[in-house]
């Protein structure tokens, strides 16, 4: 899990606790789990909100860095991990149905929170419980980037203003796509040149759309990333599915028009041993954003 980190100077920490020093090349770090030596662990709403957009990512990644710990205080307010439901639930907690063993009724519900009211479940994803706990500035940081219950900031900023965030959030979030999209495309050009005009076709006229113009423009990825199937048991296919060959690329549906995923083809990248590392790269690029901007 990606952390952010600052650095400490005298036990205090850089840019927070004290002046930012010009001796100090990286006050502040993006790091995997845990920090380096001489720096601390520094993450929340507020700070990734204030200090992560000037860190070289861009804005749906530091975007999904708030929506995890958001995520994380709905997950910790429950009083339990449960697999199915509880025979006597205390009213109105928290219960957090396990993401690999739900059972029963709750099968398709794991990875989300339930609540008992007295007379039924109320079934939420984690953020729309992690929201109401948050602090002011941690709200509206949230309404911002659309984390949350929509009720719950209609509720605590009014429509004009939730409209406006709208405007702004789905701006940003088509740049950063499209800087992704470039980046992806850059890859393709020189490391499958043979291959680049197959992969354009099959992604922008396939029986189902343009592909590429669905991810940039409404960030459809693919169904892994996007969708809950007890919700949607048809999600959109998307760009990530045809990297991975992911049905309906996975070779099963050639007959309808669609051709094999990147994955499945016999095409031999530059610079990599395989397709798979190649496509993992491509993947970490359009899904997590997973490079360094320039």
């Amino acid at each position: 899990m990606a952390i952010l980190s600052a650095h400490l100077l005298n036990g205090k920490i850089v840019g927070i606790e004290t002046p930012t020093y010009s001796l100090i090349e990286h006050p502040f770090k993006i790091e995997l789990n845990t920090p380096s030596p001489g720096y601390v662990d520094v993450s929340s709403v507020s700070n990734w909100w204030d200090y992560g957009f000037t860190l070289n990512r861009d804005f749906i990644y530091v975007r999904t860095q708030i929506s995890n710990l958001i995520k994380k205080k709905g997950i910790d307010s429950c009083i339990s991990t449960v697999t199915s439901p509880p025979s006597n639930p205390e009213l109105n907690k928290h219960y957090y149905i396990n993401p690999n063993g739900a059972t029963g009724e709750w099968t398709t519900y794991g990875g989300f929170i339930a609540t008992w009211t007295g007379e039924e479940w109320k079934i939420e994803e984690p953020t729309f419980v992690g929201y109401p706990l948050l602090n002011e500035k941690e709200k509206l940081i949230a309404a911002n980037l659309k984390i949350g219950s929509q009720l719950d900031h209609f509720r605590d900023f009014g429509v004009p203003d939730i409209v406006s965030y709208g405007i702004d959030y789905h701006r940003k979030s088509i740049q950063a796509r499209a800087e992704r999209l470039l980046r992806t495309s850059v890859e393709v050009y020189n490391i499958l040149p043979i291959n680049t005009a197959e992969i354009l076709t099959s992604l922008t006229m396939s029986p189902i759309g343009d592909v590429y113009t669905r991810y940039e423009r409404f960030g459809v990825k693919g169904t892994y990333e996007d969708y809950n199937t007890f919700f949607n048991p048809t999600p959109t296919p998307g760009i990530a599915d045809y990297i991975m060959a992911r049905a309906p690329w996975d070779g099963s549906m050639i007959v309808q028009g669609f051709p094999k995923g990147i994955k499945l083809q016999n095409w031999q990248p530059i610079g990599y041993e395989n397709l798979t590392d190649f496509c993992n790269h491509l993947y970490n690029i359009l899904v997590i954003g997973d490079f360094d901007l320039n």
